[in-house]
């Protein structure tokens, strides 16, 4: 994922950042990689928010794999944790602006990118990319209700069992004057989804 992201921003200038994962990364392999995907080889797409948790904990040399769901992004979060009262408040991503809504995530890389070339510690990395992610969202969240003249915001998806990311998310809609609802009797990741297609079955097979 960390790969992906640096080709679709740098192209193959990517091999001159000095970032921590070119300094692990096996660099004929991935120019395999990218070679493969310059072929027209057909890529699985994906908008999951996790797997830019997990990009960014690669490029801060956390975690280059994985040996269960959610590893790198908790353990970005445990780094994070350590520095969250040194990071200065990042600059602000613009929050999206189409009503096919997609937060910016290549300015929230370029931002991880630019902040380890300029000598800033994984850890204070880590900070603000949570801090720059959640003041996206709470941006995007607040514009979207505003539009649309709401008043209230659910908070879900696995992302969401991040406590800084939850908790940076929920005081900021609070600060923009929106009623938040969080998960409390069923989890907020993917058992959530379950359980919603085994009601919407149960729903069809008793119709």
């Amino acid at each position: 994922m960390a790969l992906a992201w640096l080709y679709r921003i740098y192209g193959h200038e990517l091999f001159d950042l000095q970032i921590p994962l070119l300094a692990a990364l096996d660099k004929d392999r991935a120019r395999r990689l990218l070679d493969a995907q310059d072929s027209g080889l057909r890529w699985p797409l994906t908008s999951s928010c996790g797997r830019l948790f997990d990009a960014v904990a690669a490029l801060c040399g956390v975690r280059m794999r994985t040996n269960y769901e959610g590893q790198a992004a908790m353990e970005l979060e445990g780094m994070a944790e350590t520095a969250m009262g040194d990071a200065d408040e990042p600059p602000e991503v613009e929050p999206a602006k189409s009503r096919v809504l997609e937060i910016p995530a290549d300015s929230i890389v370029r931002a991880v990118v630019s902040e380890l070339e300029h000598g800033l510690s994984p850890g204070e990395v880590a900070a603000r990319f949570h801090k720059r992610l959640a003041n996206v969202l709470v941006s995007t969240a607040a514009s979207v209700a505003r539009d649309s003249s709401l008043a209230r915001v659910a908070l879900g998806g696995g992302c969401f069992q991040n406590r800084i990311l939850l908790t940076e998310v929920h005081r900021g809609l609070r600060n923009e004057g929106l009623e938040i609802l969080v998960p409390s009797q069923v989890p907020a990741n993917d058992g959530a989804i379950a359980l919603g297609q085994a009601a919407v079955a149960a729903a069809r097979m008793s119709s």
